[in-house]
């Protein structure tokens, strides 16, 4: 037995512990605690270090406003220290072979899927970190090009397993990259990414695509998720699931409109930085029709303490969605309730325009 007292809990019931007895708190035994929860030991002795070590090798130990804490495997996942106090993000557009554009996202260990962001480390500018950020998460080389800034955002970071608060400024930037920057990530480097959006009949080999499809039924307004060619899984909020089944490895694709690479399958000599999923979506594709909920992205997401499995969320009041909903609109941006401020300096037309100017190199 290796007693730790709660000091108190975060908004999601996570606790903040201490090896200090508390009269009247709530004690947990040290061998309890799981490396897949969410939780803290404020100024860990020797002993517990010791102990973290031995059963916890990937725990963090994070230094916060002159307070030392112990964080588990999970929370260090996504624990910010308090450094640089900036990030950035990008919006990245590219162009297939058959001059289609869109959009590209990702998901990662978090609930939500988002552009690529980060935080910027050490002396780091917006514009390096952004490109050390692509570069990391999916091996695209912008190093030679210069982004074009477009909005910008700032929000208070708060974390209370660590008593940790301070406000970050975040910049977003965007890039028109060419097939030849993108295409590792997509298993069949030939392989056309059917214009999704269009009203024509197309058929593909699922199997010798490489893509898992969300397809859309316009007439029945339901989304499914496809993970074999005979098994096609419909999802709405009005109707439950049904099973649609498809003839040998082909289906029509004329109302897809979303493609999701698992980045586990590609072959890529190193593997993606925390990334397990790829989204594209159509540039021109109306982002009403996009789900907020992506059933076939299985996530963690800890809920009143405890970590549950549940689809990767893409909500219509996440900033991540707004960059991309209102860089092709010229109309008010409403800020996210959990954001401080959000502007939009550029929209899509005077961006490209830019970015065509400054980037005459890329060959588009």
């Amino acid at each position: 037995m290796y007693p730790l007292y709660i000091i108190k809990k975060n908004s999601h019931g996570n606790p903040q512990l201490t090896e200090t007895k508390i009269d009247g708190a709530e004690k947990l035994n040290f061998y309890d605690l799981k490396a897949n929860a969410y939780w803290a030991i404020k100024d860990p002795s020797d002993n517990v270090r010791y102990l973290l070590q031995t059963y916890f090798s990937k725990h963090s130990i994070y230094e916060c406003k002159g307070d030392v804490f112990a964080i588990s495997p999970e929370a260090a996942k996504f624990f910010k220290p308090e450094n640089t106090g900036h990030g950035s993000g990008v919006v990245i557009e590219f162009i297939d072979l058959y001059d289609d554009h869109w959009y590209l996202l990702i998901s990662d260990d978090k609930h939500y899927i988002s552009n690529v962001q980060g935080t910027a480390e050490g002396n780091e500018t917006f514009e390096e970190c952004i490109k050390r950020e692509v570069k990391e998460e999916t091996q695209i080389d912008i190093s030679d090009i210069e982004p074009v800034p477009i909005a910008s955002y700032t929000f208070t970071y708060r974390n209370a397993l660590v008593d940790c608060e301070y406000e970050v400024v975040s910049q977003i930037y965007y890039v028109l990259l060419p097939w030849d920057r993108v295409k590792h990530l997509f298993k069949y480097k030939d392989q056309h990414l059917t214009d999704l959006t269009s009203n024509e009949t197309s058929e593909a080999s699922l199997e010798s695509s490489g893509f898992t499809v969300l397809i859309r039924d316009n007439k029945n307004g339901l989304f499914c998720e496809q993970n074999n060619p005979s098994d096609i899984k419909y999802r709405s909020k009005s109707e439950p699931s049904c099973k649609h089944e498809s003839s040998g490895d082909a289906i029509n694709l004329s109302y897809c409109n979303i493609n999701i690479i698992d980045a586990s399958k590609l072959d890529l000599k190193e593997k993606l930085d925390e990334v397990n999923y790829i989204i594209t979506i159509p540039v021109k594709m109306n982002m009403e029709d996009v789900p907020e909920k992506f059933d076939i992205i299985r996530v963690n997401k800890t809920i009143k303490g405890k970590i549950k499995r549940v689809s990767a969320d893409y909500s219509k009041v996440s900033h991540h969605r707004q960059f991309i909903d209102l860089f092709d609109k010229d109309i008010p941006v409403v800020k996210p309730p959990f954001l401080s401020s959000i502007t939009f300096n550029k929209r899509r037309d005077d961006a490209i325009k830019e970015y065509l100017e400054i980037n005459s190199h890329v060959n588009l």
